[in-house]
């Protein structure tokens, strides 16, 4: 159950491509003229999972940096997640991914898998090739294991989430498509007005959204997902609640670190 509210919230990171700018024109965050708003400056985002108001986890994301291999930059962006309590318990997972995303385009190009959940352990790399839409996955020791074929210029719901937190709604094209679980969908999302919205980190003025995510051109009804974006240009998505068939899942963020690394 865990990892279904992990997923969405990955899916809802950045969902909302609505501009806040005007808002924070003096914040040195959002004030850089190169590259999207997460990449200018240090960002972490740390969010509670939990399954019918119990804690069930964490999902951390973090913007680590550029790295260049070659003549090509890439952003590189980790995501943590794990579980905790109760959760744990029965279920314990401690998943982390590192991601490095083409520079120009946003697109991944690889990641590297360290998945430890109960007593099953996976280690690999997935390359991304985005012209012919072919995800090839390896263990670290450099033989193939599997690919998948999808479709070119694929995102999955971690980077997807990164690069719609940099658009404007007006300039997406629709059908945006997410790889997820050997599947590819395609993401849209619907304005549902302003709304100011109260945690335990403090008050906000957000962007209410609900996502549609679709699959070969039918929506997914199962799950019903609705988010609060922070309204200040960052969109950071402060929470999340998704209905799906067996409960409520809700993502709250906890903790934002933003600012200039030391060194």
């Amino acid at each position: 159950m865990t990892k279904k509210i992990i997923l969405i919230t990955v899916l809802i990171l950045g969902l909302s491509s609505f501009s806040g700018a005007g808002l924070l024109d003096d914040d040195p965050f959002l004030s850089g003229e190169n590259g999207p708003v997460w990449a200018r400056n240090f960002e972490v985002l740390t969010y509670e999972i939990s399954f019918f108001g119990i804690k069930a986890g964490y999902a951390e994301f973090s913007y680590l940096g550029e790295e260049k291999e070659g003549d090509r930059l890439f952003y590189r962006i980790n995501a943590k997640l794990w579980t905790t309590g109760l959760v744990k318990v029965f279920k314990q997972i401690i998943d982390e991914f590192d991601y490095f995303v083409d520079a120009k385009s946003l697109l991944p190009y690889k990641v590297i898998v360290s998945q430890k959940e109960s007593d099953k352990i996976v280690d690999k790399i997935v390359y991304y090739d985005q012209e012919k839409g072919i995800l090839e996955h390896f263990d670290l020791e450099g033989k193939k294991i599997k690919e998948f074929v999808a479709v070119p210029k694929i995102f999955e719901p971690i980077t997807v989430a990164y690069f719609l937190r940099t658009r404007e709604l007006a300039e997406e094209p629709e059908n945006i498509n997410v790889y997820g679980g050997r599947k590819v969908y395609t993401i849209d999302v619907k304005l549902l007005g302003n709304r100011k919205v109260q945690t335990e980190i403090g008050v906000f003025d957000t962007l209410e959204i609900k996502p549609v995510v679709k699959y070969q051109g039918k929506v997914m009804g199962d799950r019903e997902v609705t988010a609060w974006l922070i309204n200040d240009g960052t969109n950071i998505p402060l929470l999340v609640h998704a209905k799906i068939k067996v409960g409520t899942l809700t993502g709250e963020l906890k903790k934002i670190s933003r600012g200039r690394r030391d060194g």
